[in-house]
């Protein structure tokens, strides 16, 4: 983010003028110093802070305590949508871009979206076949992510609001959960479209991990697990409905004779 002096806007006290002086990190240390964009630049207390603040990321200036925000978030509200990055890690594929390109037609809030994986040619291809993704023009990007580098998962969900895993396969024993581990370290909700039992098993294994973090996750959320379970609890609920109706028409039936 380039130099410049910004006022952020947003929900709270006045504390002061904020300067967006380009990623820099945190020295404290429950935030994990990860980047953030805002600085203290002057005394002059006339800002707000930003409505999606970080409360444990935060530095002191003469009299006043200035709260640092997100580089993501800052970016997201100088832009004045506030809208929410969402990260799919096998985004370059058939399903995850599908997924990716379902969502942002659906729901507005969605701003920015990253389509992570190996190929840039893939994505470039993906964003081609999706009219939803292309009219984001450069909020949506390709990011490179190797399933067995924690730190390249780690910089393609800095700033996210959700990210998605379709990188399969999940059969096999292949995947070790890399991906709801990088989640829940970054602090970012997380769902997968997984379709293998063991996989399931090792994710909900991580579940006190999860909620130690305040991060929502859930897994088998696909086809198949996933719509399909949807489809089989309303058809569950149609045939009950129908019972009830059936029993209440019989009563009613008894009742008149």
């Amino acid at each position: 983010m380039a130099s410049s002096s910004a006022t952020v806007r947003g929900a709270g006290t006045s504390l002061g003028r904020i300067g967006v002086t380009g990623a820099r990190r945190s020295s404290g240390t429950c935030n994990g110093r990860r980047p953030v964009s805002a600085a203290v630049s002057s005394s002059t207390l006339r800002a707000k802070v930003h409505p999606r603040v970080l409360q444990w990321t935060a530095t002191t200036s003469g009299p006043a305590r200035v709260v640092l925000v997100h580089a993501a978030h800052a970016a997201a509200e100088e832009g004045g949508g506030g809208g929410k990055k969402v990260v799919f890690v096998g985004g370059t594929g058939r399903v995850g871009s599908s997924a990716a390109a379902a969502l942002v037609a659906a729901d507005q809030s969605v701003t920015s979206v990253v389509l992570a994986g190996r190929s840039a040619d893939n994505a470039a291809a993906a964003i081609a076949r999706h009219p939803s993704l292309a009219k984001l023009g450069a909020q949506c990007q390709f990011a490179a992510v190797d399933m067995s580098d924690p730190a390249s998962l780690a910089a393609a969900l800095d700033g996210a609001h959700l990210v998605v895993h379709s990188a399969g396969p999940f059969q096999g024993g292949g995947d070790d959960c890399a991906v709801l581990r990088a989640a829940i370290a970054a602090k970012v909700p997380y769902l997968d479209l997984c379709d293998d039992t063991e996989y399931s098993k090792k994710a909900r294994g991580m579940s006190e991990a999860a909620k130690a973090a305040g991060v929502p996750a859930i897994t088998s959320a696909g086809i198949y697990p996933g719509v399909s379970n949807v489809m089989a609890a309303e058809m569950i609920a149609a045939n009950r409905a129908a019972i009830s109706a059936s029993r209440a028409a019989k009563q009613g039936d008894e009742g008149e004779g």
